[in-house]
């Protein structure tokens, strides 16, 4: 019977080295392919060179001649802001586009659509000369109609949000006429993805 017991012990040692052995060639074989991981991944993880984000000659100047009509343009890193003054883009206290405006609403839809981009949220904003529910249902209104134009401008994107953000953000005092004036506003905004033209 003692001699039973230690065969039957034996094998087992016998069998848990065998396993053991499987298992560390096993966890080699994973180190080994962990090791060899895709090249291309030092490169994407390298930060972007500025150049590429820069706009070119065209896109500068279509910036600079949105300046001179009352059009603000910002860019943070891959993302641009387009602000608008809402007295400009609508009719007194409505969301009916100004006819005469329309050329420039063209003109940044042209600009927008030299850019690769995607998430375009057009924001519209009031001061708080009305009640805040009457002030959310126009600037709601507002970002929907701007936002519809641009679509129909061919303003290509993956996504686009319109969002009435009524009374909220003021960027000025609403006790002076320029205070108001700069609160009513539309900020158009949206990521976009830099030429890296790996193929010249």
């Amino acid at each position: 019977m003692l001699n039973k017991q230690r065969n039957t012990v034996k094998m087992l040692l016998e069998s848990g080295s065998k396993l053991l052995l499987l298992v560390v060639m096993l966890l080699g074989l994973s180190a080994c392919a962990t090791e060899a991981k895709d090249p291309s991944t030092d490169v994407l993880k390298q930060p972007i060179d500025p150049s590429i984000l820069a706009p070119t000659h065209e896109q500068a100047a279509d910036i600079q001649s949105l300046a001179t009509k009352g059009v603000k343009v910002f860019q943070v890193g891959a993302t641009m802001m387009i602000i608008l003054p809402s007295d400009q883009v609508f009719n007194p206290g409505s969301a009916n586009l100004n006819t005469d405006y329309l050329s420039t609403l063209d003109s940044i839809a042209n600009l927008m659509s030299t850019y690769d981009k995607e998430d375009v949220r057009v924001n519209a904003y009031t001061d708080n000369l009305l009640t805040k529910e009457m002030s959310q249902a126009l600037s709601t209104r507002q970002a929907q109609v701007l936002t519809n134009y641009l679509w129909a401008k061919s303003t290509d994107s993956r996504l686009m949000y319109a969002n009435g953000e009524g009374q909220l953000s003021p960027v000025a005092a609403n006790n002076t006429q320029v205070g108001i004036e700069q609160n009513r506003r539309v900020v158009i905004s949206f990521k976009f993805y830099p030429k890296l033209h790996e193929w010249d």
